[in-house]
């Protein structure tokens, strides 16, 4: 058991494309596509499957952060909430919680195309399998995007919330900068890449910077787009739906 919740890293790099990432990317297409049809079909069943998503992912936070408290003391090189994931958690969480629909659409906005994203291209931290942080990744990110997926069929935002999101990957990205620069953390990867990472080595910081705010804000929008056009979708007959899958 202490094995699982070690502190100490080891150098483990997880492999992409490897049996278990595809297995995931799998699972993460197949969850998707099982919730866009079931919105078009059956969106009765979407409550109970948002119900479970939702307790399950409340269980792989307080298991994360407890081990972040006890186990590693607190670093804030890896414990801040500062990735758009954790933060798109935290913001469903909360959002749920307090009944807040702003809340619930900022989270769902950052973490569907961060969960994504983050199982396309597998950051994990540096423990061999299997530790807490193994699952916590994957578990969290899957838990996230399908929560995410529901959100944005189900909650259609205002233009007034749009503009608000915008302004906040602006906060977001000055208090992740300053954090970063300050504590030599890389929240957000906003010092250095993950992958490619020579190539983007090369290009000048603040290009680098830019190039990153710019994708951030493209992905919302375009985020924003795919699903207003899959809520337009359900107004469709059924047959139609059913054609594109």
């Amino acid at each position: 058991m202490g094995h699982f919740f070690r502190a100490e890293t080891d150098g483990y790099v997880f492999k992409a494309m490897s049996p278990i990432h595809i297995i995931t990317l799998i699972t993460l297409v197949f969850g998707i596509i099982a919730i866009i049809y079931l919105y078009k079909n059956n969106r009765n069943l979407l409550k109970p499957i948002s119900k479970f998503l939702f307790i399950a992912l409340i269980i792989e936070q307080i298991s994360l952060y407890a081990w972040y408290f006890f186990v590693l003391g607190f670093d804030p090189v890896q414990a801040l909430p500062l990735y758009s994931c954790r933060i798109a958690m935290l913001s469903i969480i909360f959002g749920k919680l307090l009944k807040s629909d702003s809340l619930l659409l900022f989270g769902g906005y950052f973490g569907f195309p961060g969960g994504v994203i983050a199982l396309a291209y597998p950051y994990l931290d540096a423990y061999s399998f299997p530790h807490l942080t193994n699952f916590t990744f994957f578990l969290g990110h899957l838990l996230l995007t399908w929560l995410c997926t529901i959100i944005l069929l189900e909650k259609k935002e205002q233009k007034k919330q749009l503009k608000g999101m915008l302004i906040w990957v602006h906060v977001f990205f000055i208090i992740t900068y300053f954090v970063d620069i300050n504590y030599g953390a890389n929240y957000a990867y906003l010092l250095w890449s993950p992958i490619m990472t020579s190539t983007f080595a090369k290009i000048p910081h603040f290009l680098y910077i830019a190039l990153i705010y710019f994708v951030y804000v493209v992905i919302l929008l375009l985020t924003h787009l795919g699903f207003k056009k899959l809520r337009s979708l359900r107004d469709t007959n059924r047959e139609a739906f059913n054609n594109i899958f």
